[in-house]
């Protein structure tokens, strides 16, 4: 009975898994880029912002608001669907320990359908900015419908020419692009307006498969070197594609460090668009034995990874709502934290797929800091991402480990393994209970009369 049992919940296992790949492939990469806040794993698709500079003293702000982030309401007497949101805008120049307001504004969406409409709005602002020197934007979607807010903060460097803020890259039917993934059948068009240049060098670098240590192990996980393949020059204005795996560095010179960064790891990404995709994530919850096992077998690499989640849960519902929400979180990972190499293989990526959203973000320009679970608890859980300076990507943190996180991660690992999902409900519970142990042995400690009894 119980072999029935297995092969019936492996074959569901690989139904799953086969799932996960087709539903991946679903929206467009273009709903798919950067708000700051990652509370809501389950919103993927947030208002993205892509910042060009078309002269020395204009800077141009696309923005997409993907379908479902804006409410659309009926009017009663038009019958028509309405949106209406805005969008507001503060640009700062840090000087120092002040900071030096530069510019204000906010601009109005307004949109009325005969039905919901399941495109996204797209569109652009202008903003009068100097050059030769770093700003940043703070930028707020307000939904008056729905009473939601987007907020994202975004550093300009308009010191640098050669900043990735001076290309726009858009695809064969001419849409801006506000991710920086691309395809091996991807064809894109590179373009400068305030650089002017007819031809841009691009170098290609081989892609980096390494994976962070674990959040106790004191230090940095080790740097590798990004090994140089080839440079090559391409005219702007004209379509190109990337064919093979790689990070893809585009510069106006050879000269200069500064430029835009292209990523191709694999067709598809961010999501898990391929079953092999779903094998390294594994890394995180499995023993060293059995990811030796996976990478020593690649071809057998999907059936031993089906094999592995089968076995965490005697259920299939279980099973089914275990592998979803790890690799959900892993896609997340890839939209929010990839760098010069895949999200989930970051620091933050680490943290957030095997803890999952933080319970608050504190973030500045040069750090952020997630906190877990209950913050004026004595057994608190927080971690300290330092911003590392990469002129491949502004999007590279660095985690502050510590040893003694060594628990909650074992604890954290234990719980997948043991076919629990593991996230904030379960930290807030071991938080209450080491306060009531502490509770309880202090009464014990002390007699009654100093408790106040």
């Amino acid at each position: 009975m119980l072999k029935d049992f297995n092969k019936k919940l492996l074959f569901y296992t690989i139904s799953l898994l086969s799932l996960i790949i087709i539903n991946s492939c679903g929206p467009s990469k273009q709903y798919l880029a950067g708000a700051s806040a990652y509370e809501d794993e389950e919103q993927i698709w947030n208002p993205a912002y892509r910042i060009y500079h078309i002269s020395k003293s204009v800077t141009r702000f696309y923005f997409i608001i993907p379908p479902g982030d804006i409410l659309f309401k009926r009017n009663p007497e038009t019958r028509k669907y309405e949106a209406s949101a805005q969008i507001s805008y503060h640009i700062i120049k840090p000087n120092g320990k002040t900071n030096t307001s530069v510019d204000k504004g906010s601009i109005e969406i307004k949109r009325e359908e005969d039905e919901i409409p399941d495109d996204a709005i797209i569109g652009y602002f202008d903003v009068n900015i100097n050059s030769d020197s770093f700003y940043y934007a703070s930028i707020v979607l307000n939904d008056r419908y729905r009473k939601q807010q987007f907020e994202d903060i975004i550093p300009i460097d308009k010191k640098n020419k050669g900043s990735k803020e001076n290309f726009i890259i858009t695809d064969s039917t001419n849409r801006v692009q506000f991710l920086n993934f691309i395809d091996s059948n991807s064809k894109i068009k590179i373009s400068s307006e305030r650089l002017r240049s007819s031809t841009f060098f691009i170098t290609r670098y081989y892609p980096i498969y390494n994976y962070p240590l674990p959040i106790y192990i004191e230090g940095q996980t080790e740097r590798m070197d990004i090994v140089k393949d080839t440079t090559y020059i391409v005219k702007a204005d004209e379509f190109i594609t990337f064919e093979r795996p790689g990070i893809y560095h585009i510069r106006q010179d050879t000269t200069s460090v500064n430029g835009l960064t292209l990523l191709n790891f694999y067709n598809g990404f961010p999501f898990l668009a391929q079953k092999e995709n779903l094998a390294p994530p594994m890394r995180y919850i499995t023993s060293d034995d059995e990811f030796n096992d996976l990478r020593a077998n690649p071809d057998k690499a999907k059936l031993k990874t089906e094999k592995i989640w089968a076995s965490m849960s005697n259920t299939l519902p279980k099973t089914e709502n275990l592998l979803t929400t790890y690799y959900k979180r892993v896609q997340f990972a890839n939209v929010y934290y990839t760098s010069y190499k895949e999200g989930w293989r970051t620091d933050r990526g680490l943290v957030y797929t095997i803890f999952g959203p933080p319970s608050n973000i504190y973030k500045n320009t040069r750090e952020e800091q997630w906190v877990y679970g209950l913050e004026n608890s004595s057994l608190s859980y927080d971690f300290s991402f330092k911003k590392a300076a990469n002129p491949l990507t502004n999007n590279d943190y660095i985690l502050e480990r510590d040893s003694r996180k060594k628990e909650i991660w074992q604890k954290a690992v234990e719980y997948w393994r043991k076919g629990q999902i593991f996230g904030q409900k379960e930290i807030i519970q071991i938080q209450e209970d080491y306060e009531r142990r502490n509770r309880n042995t202090n009464n014990y400690l002390y007699p009654s009369y100093y408790r106040g009894y």
